[in-house]
């Protein structure tokens, strides 16, 4: 009779131990819910090291156009005349026989004219002083074409100037003319008559 006993509360064990493992199966399954959002971007790592230099690249083809970096002519010229002048005729150069400044060598002390060496835009200007009791037309020319004129009367002495900003061409040549004939311009050792001019920028 005990012996029965003890197989039966073995037996009884047993089933209560499987039993209980069910439960603990079913019950991880049923704990496993759905899938939950993506969590925040986590911070950015820090810059990683410089890599090495990379190997030299091949030559490139030469330009077609004039360099960025290549220094800019320099023209500039003033010259002045020391005598009084008074025109044979109308028509006449008025000479110069003074030069202060002749950068470029644009200005030609012969013929008293300048000539453009560069294609640019340039600043000239003269001034003169009429003979007293005298009436001088001065007249800037580029080519033979006319550009401005300056006047210059007065009962004792009249002062006469003007000036422009023209465009030239390397070669083109600009001068000062007297207008009439009688035109009669003073000047003396201190130089009252004066033309000057000089590039502003290339074309």
């Amino acid at each position: 009779m005990s012996g029965q006993i003890r197989f039966a509360t073995s037996l009884l064990l047993v089933m209560s131990v499987v039993i209980s493992a069910n439960n603990l199966q079913d019950s991880s399954q049923k704990t496993c819910g759905l899938q939950g959002p993506p969590g925040l971007n986590g911070l950015n790592g820090h810059n990683g090291l410089n890599g090495g230099m990379g190997p030299k690249g091949e030559k490139g083809e030469p330009g077609g156009g004039k360099s960025v970096h290549q220094t800019p002519r320099r023209v500039a010229f003033s010259v002045t005349s020391t005598r009084s002048f008074t025109a044979p005729s109308g028509g006449v150069t008025l000479p110069f026989n003074k030069v202060l400044t002749n950068t470029g060598n644009g200005f030609n002390t012969r013929n008293s004219h300048f000539r453009a060496p560069v294609n640019g835009t340039y600043f000239l200007a003269f001034s003169f002083i009429a003979r007293a009791n005298k009436l001088a037309h001065v007249d800037l020319y580029v080519n033979g074409n006319h550009q401005v004129r300056g006047r210059g009367q007065g009962p004792h002495y009249g002062t006469g100037t003007n000036q422009a900003v023209l465009d030239l061409k390397a070669g083109d040549d600009v001068w000062l003319q007297l207008g009439e004939r009688g035109d009669a311009v003073h000047s003396s050792q201190v130089a009252e008559t004066a033309f000057s001019g000089f590039l502003l920028f290339e074309h």
